[in-house]
């Protein structure tokens, strides 16, 4: 029968780590392990090294390696069996199917050929099996050849020969390890395959290293999501499983413990970035209900934006009030009239009352000082000014109703949950609470980072960067990290009344097209999922997000420069300035080497050159012309 072999980690399984030795770090932390051996790292790789140089034939197994560890550390036995089962234990756990290759074994057996698992590795036999068998990979138990039972190797070679003269129609082998899996497979006349997409990414890696004792999982989860892609996903996929799962997960957890904390009542998470946030919220409250005592909050989700709530505040006598409707796509006074819901038709009546035309009015034009002056002329007109204090009485009336159905104005303790920056909306809600009951609702705003605090605000968390050390590089990125929790719904428009109560209406724009939204909130929430299984806690982000504000891939940079943002001032990724270098086909990941690297490396080159050149010369005047240089 043809036989079709496939390698173990990092191609039928995906580890949730990034390098193998990580293993022995997150065993090391077990408090099983602590409590017999503080220094287990150590000793662990010292036994494993020491089992397979006293191995006969240089492969060792599992008993093999904790034998060696008791005779280093004189441990005793049931302390060894103990040190055994938490390794076993740790691995299995770490153990995610990939996809692809487990189809790939699916298509084999269906195609009448045998599918079998060949690998380089220490574990029992029992250790593969229950594996297969609880995702129900089709390899039968006979055809599991692991190099410490067979007493062979692949990287030596001699496990090709055997099996070889054990499967004479050997057809193919499957591997992550381009040396081991491909290269020697084929010097050994066996044909391979290679897998490298298992191999973690420059994100991954850069994810490893930055949020301390948790990067080790974190990393490696991230990895593992962006392996458990489905067919169908797109590619934003991989910005949920490397970026948006990974970053906002931590922030919500942290939110949700201090929500508890506070005893908030309800937490509530505002459209659009609130989407993502909300799913990712979902599940870790789920998870916490069955593991804490303490009572959860309720979680909502409020269509609002600033745009809708800074309508309902508007004072067409604060000039303050003039910089958020001047703020449009088109730089003409229609859509600076769309901002206090006033469309072109409803303002054409009243035209010759205005000091304009209806030329001027659709006029695309700079915004100037002179210009800004006829505008207020325009809207200070008094019929112009009765409409647009008629729309806005109803419109208040109608979001206060939607506030009042989502209890914003009767429940007490309420949280509110938001990327940043500025506490806008807080304030804004409380403002309008204040205004309908003539008492200010108080709430508490948790956020990623908030560059100011209004004084009048009732309270505010900050996780990552509070208004006294906010950082120059988040308040350059802050768009783009909002770009990272797109919703499937456009931006608030208002609110309709009908049957007594209150729907929102949402633009049918959208920043990405549904799918790349929907694919970046489920790559987050499969994140959730993983994390969750670990009992993984808030950790630190800001190196991560820093990384990616500085160097985005390829990928990122053009899912995320394929955003249309609704205002002209934010086109395209506003991270890294344009360079004469731009068009260079510089290594994926790292694009700020154009900036940093580049002129570091010349100077090196240079001096590199130099030097050669004055040893050179030194060595030419000391031969030929008998000079010494030399110190007496």
């Amino acid at each position: 029968m043809i036989v079709q072999s496939f390698d173990f980690y990092d191609t039928i399984a995906i580890r949730a780590l990034i390098f193998p030795q990580d293993v022995n770090v997150l065993i090391a932390h077990d408090q099983r392990v602590y409590a017999i051996d503080k220094q287990f790292t150590e000793h662990r790789c010292e036994a494993e090294s020491l089992a397979h140089k006293i191995s006969p034939t240089r492969e060792a197994t599992l008993d093999n390696i904790y034998e060696s560890y008791h005779n280093i550390t004189g441990l005793s036995r049931d302390a060894i069996d103990t040190l055994k089962a938490v390794e076993l234990e740790i691995e299995s756990k770490l153990l995610f199917p990939y996809p692809t290759i487990i189809e790939r074994i699916s298509k084999a057996r269906a195609d009448g050929k045998m599918p079998a698992l060949v690998s380089d590795m220490w574990h029992p036999k029992s250790f593969f099996q229950s594996f297969l068998k609880a995702h129900n990979i089709p390899i039968d138990d006979d055809q599991l050849r692991i190099s410490s039972l067979e007493h062979a190797s692949k990287r030596h070679g001699n496990l090709y020969t055997l099996l070889k003269q054990d499967w004479p129609q050997w057809e193919l082998h499957i591997g992550d390890n381009k040396h081991v899996d491909v290269k020697i497979a084929q010097k050994y006349g066996v044909q391979a395959d290679w897998v490298p997409e298992t191999h973690p990414n420059p994100r991954e890696i850069e994810l490893r290293a930055c949020t301390q004792h948790h990067s080790l999982l974190v990393a490696g989860l991230s990895k593992v999501t962006r392996l458990s892609k489905p067919k169908a996903a797109p590619d934003s996929w991989t910005i949920g499983a490397n970026l948006t799962g990974p970053i906002f997960y931590s922030f919500v957890y942290w939110t949700l413990i201090q929500a508890c904390r506070d005893k908030i009542d309800t937490l509530f998470f505002p459209s659009r970035e609130g989407q993502i946030l909300h799913a990712i919220a979902t599940k870790i409250k789920s998870h916490l209900a069955h593991t804490s005592s303490d009572r959860l909050p309720k979680l909502r989700y409020l269509y609002c934006s600033r745009q809708s709530i800074r309508f309902a505040l508007l004072d067409l006598d604060n000039d303050e009030h003039f910089n958020w409707i001047l703020d449009a796509q088109k730089h003409n006074f229609i859509s600076y009239l769309e901002n206090l819901h006033v469309t072109e038709e409803e303002i054409l009546p009243h035209i010759k009352e205005a000091p304009t035309t209806i030329e001027e009015l659709r006029a695309i034009k700079p915004i100037t000082q002179a210009r800004v002056c006829i505008f207020k002329n325009i809207i200070q007109t008094k019929a112009i000014r009765e409409l647009i204090e008629q729309k806005l009485k109803n419109y208040r009336k109608s979001l206060l109703k939607y506030f009042e159905d989502n209890g914003i104005s009767t429940i007490e303790n309420l949280g509110f949950i938001d990327v940043g920056w500025n506490t806008t909306i807080q304030d804004a809600i409380e403002a309008l609470t204040e205004m309908q009951n003539g008492r200010r609702v108080r709430l508490t705003g948790f956020y990623l980072g908030s560059q100011s605090i209004r004084p009048n605000i009732s309270k505010a968390y900050n996780f990552i960067a509070t208004p006294e050390d906010f950082p120059k590089w988040l308040d350059k990125g802050r768009i783009v990290v909002e770009s990272l929790l797109p919703a499937n719904h456009g931006q608030v428009l208002g609110y309709q009344e009908s049957n007594n109560s209150v729907s929102p209406t949402t633009s049918p724009y959208t920043h990405l097209p549904q799918n790349e939204s929907d694919a970046v909130c489920n790559a987050a929430v499969f994140f959730t999922k993983q994390a969750l299984k670990f009992n993984l806690k808030e950790y630190p982000i800001d190196i991560h997000l820093r990384n990616f504000l500085a160097s985005p891939t390829k990928q990122e940079a053009r899912l995320l420069q394929d955003l249309k943002w609704s205002s002209g001032r934010h086109q395209g990724l506003p991270l890294i300035p344009k360079s004469p270098f731009s068009n260079l086909p510089w290594p994926e990941g790292y694009t700020k080497l154009r900036f940093y690297f580049l002129p570091n490396f010349l100077l090196k080159t240079v001096s590199f050159f130099l030097y050669n050149l004055e040893k050179s010369a030194r060595k030419y005047l000391e031969k030929k012309r008998g000079i010494s240089f030399r110190k007496p």
